[in-house]
């Protein structure tokens, strides 16, 4: 299949991306922009399908990207190994439904789910699984057909890997996924049989310790021992007068109002009252024209209103007609003032 390679634990990589991984979150960016497609980013956006993992767009570079965030969640792997044979049927079973519910919604195509079993996400707490969908013309797989053979060769390997694969249990389990008769209705219904007859699985716990917030706070999950990319302190440098702008916190408004913004550009009254926001994530810093009516430049590339860029050391951002270099130092405690 052109433009797919083989990744990590022998899965494919879908082609048409550059995949970033990070600590807490996923990021697709597409190779050309033209295999972008935004009608699909639409369906998604508007399906009912619950099974899916939440997706936001942004531009990386210039490149249209896909921004899945892993908050609550874990992949799919790293929850397998720490499950009993019978919790690892029910991660299965519960993969097989959030394909089926993608099948019947009709409208999003199997061929657009990223089904290397390294992206496939399951819920910290329910267990469930979600699907990774992405808005790429013409699909992933050649077909259907070809996209359920993936599938059903990935979980027989996610089992096989497994110290005790040849427990009768998982050996009956790989047996059917070997059975390409069996449609993913059947296989369901087959594993759930398996499931049934093993006895009740143990609920589903996270694999990373729990700390408390406060007293009377809920519960959270420990953040991964991983690193996230480090996004380290903002400024912005003028390049017309040398004014520095000082980027504190992770959210921050740049714009003409001093009631609205909290970086205020008053020397320009092209500049609208909220123009863009900064924000710090997963993905390191990044800016978002707030749909301002003389818009915004990221190194002389107008920028799209309401879609979050990754912003870099040494871009020059441009806000109507005041043009800023960013700066980004690994320091990162705040400063005292901006100016």
């Amino acid at each position: 299949m052109d433009g797919r390679s083989t990744g990590r634990e022998g899965q494919i990589s879908p082609g048409p991306f550059e995949v970033q991984e990070m600590a807490d979150a996923f990021l697709y960016v597409f190779k050309d922009p033209a295999d972008y497609w935004e009608s699909g980013y639409r369906l998604m956006q508007e399906s009912m399908v619950c099974n899916l993992a939440g997706c936001r767009l942004i531009r990386y570079n210039g490149h249209p990207a896909c921004y899945f965030s892993l908050e609550g969640l874990r992949r799919l792997p790293q929850a397998a190994k720490a499950a009993d044979p019978s919790e690892l049927l029910r991660y299965m079973d519960s993969l097989l439904s959030a394909v089926l519910a993608v099948q019947a919604q009709g409208f999003l195509r199997c061929e657009n789910l990223d089904i290397s079993m390294y992206h496939v996400l399951a819920d910290r707490i329910s267990g469930e699984i979600r699907l990774i969908w992405l808005p790429v013309r013409g699909g992933l797989y050649e077909d259907e057909a070809h996209f359920e053979e993936v599938l059903r060769a990935n979980m027989r390997e996610l089992m096989a890997n497994r110290p005790d694969c040849e427990i009768p249990l998982l050996r009956q389990a790989i047996r059917l996924l070997e059975n390409d008769t069996l449609s993913l209705e059947a296989l369901k219904q087959q594993l759930g049989m398996l499931q049934f007859c093993a006895g009740p699985a143990r609920s589903v716990k996270p694999v990373c310790p729990v700390q408390p917030e406060r007293s009377d706070g809920p519960m959270r999950p420990a953040k991964p021992s991983t690193p996230a990319v480090p996004a380290g302190r903002l400024r912005l440098v003028s390049l017309s007068s040398g004014q520095v702008i000082c980027v504190n916190g992770d959210s921050f408004i740049l714009g003409r109002s001093g009631r609205l913004s909290d970086g205020i550009l008053a020397g320009s009254t092209a500049v609208g009252r909220q123009h863009l926001r900064l924000s710090r994530g997963p993905a390191g810093w990044m800016a978002e024209d707030m749909g301002s009516r003389n818009g915004s430049r990221l190194n002389g590339r107008p920028m799209v209103s309401g879609v979050p860029e990754v912003l870099h050391a040494g871009d020059i951002l441009t806000l109507a007609d005041l043009s800023f270099r960013a700066e980004i130092s690994a320091d990162d405690r705040p400063d005292r003032m901006n100016g």
